[in-house]
């Protein structure tokens, strides 16, 4: 019986073998780096009084862009940390109704008035002065190389729901004091809208709010 040829299969190839093209490596991605570019602290040496401070730490940014970025997110963030309290929609309520009375009104220097009443002093930072016993911190930071902003909040306090509710009137009057006849307006037309925001999109007890909201209202008047 004549055996089967299955040489056919397995002869051999003089084909001259072709070149393997090296695989290019996937780019390596940049290592993220966070940078802070301000700072916004109120400090309290008693529990009727306290400083503010801001510091920009990153002069290609715009002093009062920074300012109003910072209050505003730090709003948000008090807002939502005290949500499950009562505090929180005292706070609301009375910046909903200072918005139109300062809107209305003539917002010069010398005519713009003492938010805080009688039991809260804002007064001058010192350096010397190490008596602080409660801090309440925003962090303004930017993600390289994307240069999307980034913030961190930060409290030391006892009494979480009076100290966080009067550092945002602090912050509040510290602008006052402060900023322009223009960026004072801005400040309450950014207000507004944040409040129309939380009324109309998203509480502040929703945790994206937190982002959110600041957001909408630095564009609104940026």
């Amino acid at each position: 019986m004549q055996r089967s040829n299955f040489g056919s299969i397995f002869k051999k190839n003089n084909e001259t073998p072709k070149q393997s093209i090296p695989l290019t490596p996937p780019p390596v991605p940049p290592r993220l780096k966070i940078q802070t570019v301000a700072t916004l602290q109120v400090s309290y040496f008693q529990r009727e009084k306290a400083c503010v401070e801001f510091h920009r730490l990153d002069p290609d940014y715009e002093i009062f862009r920074l300012q109003l970025h910072l209050f505003l997110v730090t709003y948000a963030e008090v807002l939502f940390q005290l949500a499950d309290l009562e505090e929180s929609r005292q706070l609301a309520a009375y910046i909903d109704s200072m918005i139109p009375f300062m809107l209305q009104n003539e917002s010069s220097m010398e005519k713009r008035i003492n938010i805080l009443g009688e039991n809260l002093e804002l007064l001058l930072c010192d350096a010397s002065n190490t008596s602080i016993t409660n801090k309440v911190t925003t962090l303004l930071q930017v993600v390289l190389p994307q240069g999307t902003m980034n913030t961190e909040f930060l409290f030391s306090t006892g009494e979480p729901e009076y100290y966080l509710a009067s550092a945002i009137l602090l912050c509040l009057q510290d602008l006052l004091y402060t900023v322009n006849d223009q960026q004072l307006n801005k400040v309450f037309l950014a207000l507004q809208a944040m409040q129309t925001f939380y009324k109309t999109v998203k509480d502040f007890t929703i945790p994206d709010s937190r982002r959110e909201a600041p957001a909408y209202a630095l564009r609104s008047v940026l």
